[in-house]
Order: C-alpha cells, then sequence, then structure tokens
C-alpha cells in the first residue's frame, strides 16, 4: 500500500489518498485533524514518513510528527510535537536535513539533532515513548555527546 496526505492549513480535516496493490486502484479517506491549539498552524513541511506500530508516521523536522493508523474504521490524525525547545521556523526547513533526523532505531522512534558551529557541535538524541494515561506521548532525551569524542573513537578505531 502507498500513501499520501493531503492537508489544507486551518482545516480540521485531511485527505488520505491511498493506492491498493490487489484493487490496482487509488481510492481517497477524510480523516480528522485536529492541530494543538497552543501553536501557530503553518504548511506542513514534508521530510518524509515511517511506519511504526501500525500507524504511519509522516514527519516535519522543523515541527513534529503527525501519526495515523489508516487501518481503523474512522482513522485520525494525531500531531505529536517535537520535543521542548526544538521547534523551528519555517525558514529553517531547507537546511535540516543537515542536522536533524526522525528514524526508527531499535524498535522506537528516535530523533536526533546536531547544535552548535563545527568545533562544538553536540549530537542529542530523543526517543518517543508513550506516557502513563493513554493517547500520551513525549520524548525521553536521550545522549548528548560531542562530536569530537566520536571522531576521537573513529581515529582510536573503538567501535562503540
Amino acid at each position: 500500500m502507498a500513501v499520501e496526505l493531503r492537508h489544507v492549513v486551518g482545516a480540521d480535516r485531511a485527505t488520505l489518498y491511498y493506492y491498493c496493490s490487489t484493487s490496482e486502484m487509488w481510492n481517497s479517506r477524510e480523516v480528522d485533524y485536529s492541530p494543538p491549539d497552543d501553536r501557530p498552524v503553518r504548511p506542513w513541511g514534508g521530510n518524509g514518513v515511517i511506519s511504526y506500530n501500525r500507524s504511519l508516521w509522516w514527519i516535519d523536522l522543523t515541527q513534529g510528527l503527525v501519526r495515523c493508523d489508516p487501518f481503523v474504521e474512522n482513522p485520525r490524525l494525531v500531531h505529536v510535537p517535537l520535543p521542548p525547545c526544538c521547534e523551528l521556523a519555517t525558514s529553517a526547513a531547507p537546511e535540516v536535513t543537515k542536522c536533524r533526523c526522525i528514524q526508527v532505531s531499535r524498535g522506537k522512534i528516535r530523533f536526533v539533532q546536531l547544535e552548535g558551529d563545527t568545533n562544538s557541535t553536540v549530537i542529542k538524541s530523543w526517543t518517543l515513548q508513550a506516557g502513563q494515561q493513554p493517547g500520551i506521548i513525549r520524548w525521553k532525551p536521550g545522549f548528548e555527546i560531542p562530536i569530537l569524542q566520536v571522531w576521537a573513537y573513529e581515529i582510536l578505531g573503538v567501535a562503540n
């Protein structure tokens, strides 16, 4: 199955277009979308999509993720913001893929970011985790390591 998400800024609905290989046809489906009230609504940047835990997760490296289970009867889009202080202005979008990544690693969704200038770059990571209450998702901080330390390991031939 191939799926595309289309959303108009300000609308409370979006459309999932999907191709089913068994029927060899494109279909569409309207889905609910309620963005968080405390954030300005802006166009969604398409930095990729991942499949994880029976859901599709659309990535915008300046804003966060939008999750949807396209297999349920009434699919709904759920916005998952980036960790605190990690959202960027849309003007940063063209360069953001050089310093950020969201992917599945070791069975979890992880966000990795490079911060700082060339001589003081730090690699930071967060892991997406379900909260104690159903439907609550949060980012758990992971490692924070200077890139010079990573390069030192490479120079010494240490694999870690």
